[in-house]
């Protein structure tokens, strides 16, 4: 895809959206193609993760938007509009090497938002994260360690991560995998 400059970005109808601490305004035929590559080759959902620190279990809950594909220019493409990182799969024998872009935390709820209208298949995906309002509570001291979230955001956030696992899941019936695409 051919860059634009400021000037003609500005000029485009479309969304504003940082990345890095730059806004950029998007045109929305970029933002709906966006979309379409989640609905089809990408992954909206929390993760949840226990960490052991002295004298207390944590439980830490990250909203994540990931996408795979072979096509390395799609990745690129992804990384420097919207931010992200990118990691590459090796296959063996005949199977192409695989590639992951992964965008979490604030990060990953901003870009839910923008793709959200434009959804067909993990719209309501898209609304979970947009629930969740990611926040990191610190300390005054500002340590990590210090950070203390009430039981009742724990158990919203808990609530969000099996309302998202339950419109990822996946069903078999007579043997056949089926997805169950919620829109």
């Amino acid at each position: 895809m051919a860059k634009l400059t400021y000037g003609e970005r500005k000029a485009l109808p479309g969304s504003v959206f940082a990345v890095d601490g730059k806004k950029r305004k998007y045109p929305l035929t970029d933002i709906a193609y966006l979309a379409g590559i989640i609905d089809g080759e990408g992954s909206i959902f929390i993760e949840r993760d226990f960490a052991l620190r002295p004298n207390q279990k944590s439980i830490g809950y990250f909203p994540r938007i990931v996408i795979s594909n072979t096509d390395y220019r799609l990745m690129e493409w992804l990384e420097e509009n919207f931010g992200g990182n990118i990691t590459k799969t090796k296959r063996n024998g005949n199977w192409k090497d695989s590639y992951t872009w992964n965008i979490s935390h604030y990060k990953a709820i901003k870009l839910a938002r923008l793709v959200m209208p434009y959804l067909k298949l993990k719209g309501v995906q898209s609304y979970i994260l947009n629930c969740f309002d990611y926040e990191v509570l610190w300390t005054k001291g500002g340590k990590p360690e210090d950070a203390k979230v009430s039981d009742e955001e724990l158990e919203r956030r808990e609530e969000l991560y099996r309302e998202c696992k339950y419109f990822n899941r996946r069903e078999t019936r007579n043997g056949t995998e089926i997805t169950n695409f919620a829109s």
